[in-house]
């Protein structure tokens, strides 16, 4: 690693006068032994000065490496340098965020040296912005520490200011005791979680922080890095009915209110990316290389499955950072696979709207010749309506890899874009192709009631607990009830295949309107905490009709998990304007 010559780091730093040296501070042997912990030969080392007093230094000691010092402004007609392209100065003001990370996004060194003007905002700043730009496994050295003490810490540290020594406390304090926290909060714009943190080690007066094995990850569109990218029409923009409401609170009528100024709405392009050596993370993140495929990512920003499996952060520029782990995969998969697992396919609705019909998108494939990667973190009933699904479209059981939270690399990795945006938009080409599962000869039912009531008695949350009541008044119109947990896929889709009027309790089973014909009416029970967003959009784009009854939560603190109540009266009012010109017994 060091030059080959006889001299020793500490000969060399006193030949060229370097305060480094046994001369002054004597942190050349601290230093031999801080290198011999570098996982590569550097070929990046950063300095920050407060004079460039010995800019040949490292380039004595190490061969071919590359040194980059940041050097203040005030300094630079005072600089003569013989011409070396190894060495780099970069000037500027080294307390300045702004600079810094300029300097974080331009520079990926192994080693860093803060001998600046040891001041402790600085030395933070520096180090909580610099520290990211690390390679893996490198190292950030703070040097005279004994500054930070007395008598020196009176003339270094303000009244009232934390010392680098109190911040280095604090990263041991989240190190012992195995926390993740963010060692800015969040009010600061820069943080870096500790766990980026593998060791804190003092030599007398230096400090020295070791990168752990995180990298930095990019975030990148599909487009731009895989091997084939092939549009395909996503039904283009479209509109959203007038929905009726009752007893909604302000704040999801002020939702409501919100998407309606929006106009037409755009759903996200759709798309088939072909990747080459894919790893395949978590509830369906996809990397190559030190990037993240940010289309796998819309469904989640924000979502505590996301951060789950990455840490976000959000740098000065407000752009998004994701870092993760590095580690191995524990399956390499070859052949074609196809990504449809997502993060929310353990929910039928969402599995059924937002996984199932990005299937459309691989017209022009060989199916039998693909495998197929699922959620395997769904109940085992959630599992079995994907194979009957998939079953419906020519896969069968044996092309199906069911995946949970572990590390996979794919060799070919085939990945149908999303074409929905959770939980608003839905691109318009998925209502006609879940309508078309009513043609095959496996769902047809040619005695399919036409009026449901949808129940969740049997789910254990969310319960409507006047629901007997309310069943009574529909059962006398001729309401067939549907516990729709209860029955088959196929059975699924034939019961709901000619419904005109559905009631229910908003959740996973009424997603099952998606098979009834256009211009279907659905009267949704739900708690005042739940919004209208889903089902409303659904009905929209089938041109139906959509009114929603809010009830009262019998356990607040649950939110929209608690079961609740509706007013009967006001559910018999609504309920006589939907049948009117029925009677009981005029209706089928």
């Amino acid at each position: 690693m060091p030059n080959s010559r006889s001299y020793s780091f500490d000969a060399i730093a006193r030949e060229l006068g370097s305060d480094k040296s046994s001369q002054v501070h004597g942190y050349c042997g601290a230093y031999a032994k801080i290198l011999s912990g570098l996982k590569r030969p550097p070929q990046v080392v950063m300095e920050i000065c407060d004079r460039l007093r010995t800019p040949t230094l490292w380039r004595r000691w190490f061969e071919n490496i590359t040194v980059v010092y940041l050097v203040s402004e005030s300094q630079k007609d005072d600089l003569t340098l013989e011409t070396d392209s190894k060495i780099k100065i970069e000037y500027g003001d080294c307390g300045s965020i702004e600079f810094l990370v300029k300097m974080a996004t331009k520079y990926s060194p192994d080693l860093i040296v803060d001998d600046g003007l040891h001041i402790p905002k600085d030395q933070i700043i520096g180090f909580m912005i610099l520290f990211q730009s690390l390679v893996s496994g490198g190292i950030y050295i703070v040097e005279d520490m004994h500054t930070n003490v007395p008598p020196l810490s009176q003339q270094y540290i303000p009244d009232g200011h934390e010392s680098f020594l109190g911040f280095v406390v604090r990263i041991l304090g989240y190190l012992s005791h195995g926390q993740n926290n963010n060692l800015f909060d969040s009010q600061q714009l820069v943080c870096i979680p500790s766990k980026f943190v593998e060791s804190v080690t003092f030599y007398d007066k230096l400090c020295a922080i070791t990168r752990s094995g995180y990298l930095t990850m990019a975030l990148v569109d599909a487009r731009s890095t895989s091997a084939k990218f092939t549009e395909v029409n996503n039904g283009g923009s479209y509109s959203r009915i007038e929905p009726l409401i009752y007893n909604a609170p302000q704040s999801v009528l002020d939702a409501i209110d919100g998407e309606e100024q929006r106009g037409e709405i755009a759903p996200p392009p759709a798309f088939v990316a072909e990747f080459d050596d894919a790893f395949v993370r978590g509830p369906g993140y996809i990397t190559i290389g030190n990037a993240i495929i940010s289309d796998c990512l819309i469904n989640l920003m924000g979502s505590s499955n996301l951060r789950d499996c990455f840490d976000i952060q959000y740098n000065l520029n407000n752009e998004l950072i994701a870092s993760i782990e590095f580690n191995s995969a524990k399956q390499v998969l070859n052949g074609e696979f196809v990504l449809l697992k997502q993060n929310a396919d353990v929910n039928y609705g969402h599995w059924l709207i937002e996984g199932l019909t990005r299937m459309q998108l691989l017209e022009g494939y060989d199916i039998s010749s693909l495998q197929f990667i699922l959620n395997g973190d769904a109940s085992e009933s959630l599992k079995q309506i994907y194979v009957d699904g998939l079953a419906l479209l020519g896969v069968r059981k044996e092309q199906i890899l069911f995946l949970g939270s572990e590390i996979v690399q794919a060799k070919k990795l085939i990945y149908p874009s999303p074409i929905t945006i959770q939980p608003w938009v839905k691109a318009p080409i998925c209502m006609p192709f879940l309508r078309k599962f009513t043609e095959f000869d496996e769902t047809k039912y040619g005695d399919a009631p036409k009026l449901i009531y949808v129940t969740r008695a049997s789910i254990g949350r969310r319960n409507l607990t006047n629901e007997a009541e309310i069943i009574e008044t529909v059962q006398n119109y001729g309401f067939i009830v549907i516990k729709p947990e209860s029955l088959c896929f196929y059975d699924q889709i034939k019961i709901f295949s000619k419904a005109e009027i559905v009631i229910g309790n908003l959740g996973g089973g009424l997603s099952n309107i998606v098979f009834c014909p256009d211009g279907l009416t659905l009267l949704a029970l739900t708690t005042q905490y739940m919004l209208d967003d889903f089902f409303w959009d659904i009905v929209s784009q089938k041109n139906g009709k959509y009114l929603s009854l809010h009830g009262r939560a019998v356990e607040p603190s649950l939110g929209m998990q608690s079961d609740f109540m509706v007013d009967h009266d006001e559910f018999v009012g609504i309920f006589a304007k939907i049948m009117a010109g029925r009677t009981p017994a005029s209706c089928p």
